[in-house]
């Protein structure tokens, strides 16, 4: 009797358990079938990104977005007087005539006020998109991210993903991006 208990249970949970892979693979099907449709519709997404020379990777990440995001436009926010950052800014507009690319060139920030925040407010007026991603200019954004994003906006004040810190080689790269990763949440 004892038995024949337990092999019900048994079966009991292995239809329960059958029962949610079903629902989960309605659910996958469902996001499946919403990824066939187009990711990102054309000037959807305005990326503002405040933009500082100094990093050898600057050229290559902005280029990334460009390439992850075409169709969509770009705010790049430099300080007017980082000739470096406005240089690899203007090379990389011209380099990518189809892109729409705005250089903003901020006036110095004023002591004791965020030095990004200020640079998006100078421009958040020229934002005439539906949605707008800030990003730091060693930030990459995935079209699928981007995507994933404006579905969860269209019902919400705010959408956010959270960063991952890829290494860049070498112990003290390994070092950063470990911590950086375990303290992002």
């Amino acid at each position: 009797m004892l038995v024949t208990l337990f092999i019900i249970l048994c079966c009991g949970l292995y239809l329960l358990l059958l029962g949610m892979k079903a629902v989960l693979a309605v659910l996958q099907a469902r996001k499946d079938a919403r990824a066939d449709e187009p990711l990102l519709g054309l000037r959807t997404l305005t990326v503002l990104q405040p933009i500082l020379s100094g990093d050898a990777k600057l050229e290559r990440m902005l280029e990334g977005n460009l390439h992850s995001l075409p169709g969509q436009c770009f705010l790049w926010l430099c300080d007017a007087g980082d000739a470096e950052g406005v240089r690899v800014a203007e090379k990389l507009r011209a380099e990518h005539p189809a892109h729409q690319i705005t250089i903003v060139l901020c006036p110095d920030c004023p002591e004791r006020v965020n030095p990004k925040v200020f640079k998006l407010i100078h421009a958040s007026a020229l934002v005439d998109t539906p949605f707008f991603a800030v990003l730091d200019d060693d930030t990459h954004l995935p079209t699928a991210t981007a995507a994933d994003l404006l579905l969860h906006a269209q019902d919400a004040m705010i959408a956010t993903a959270l960063p991952s810190y890829r290494e860049s080689g070498g112990f003290s790269g390994s070092l950063l991006a470990q911590f950086v990763n375990n303290n992002s949440a």
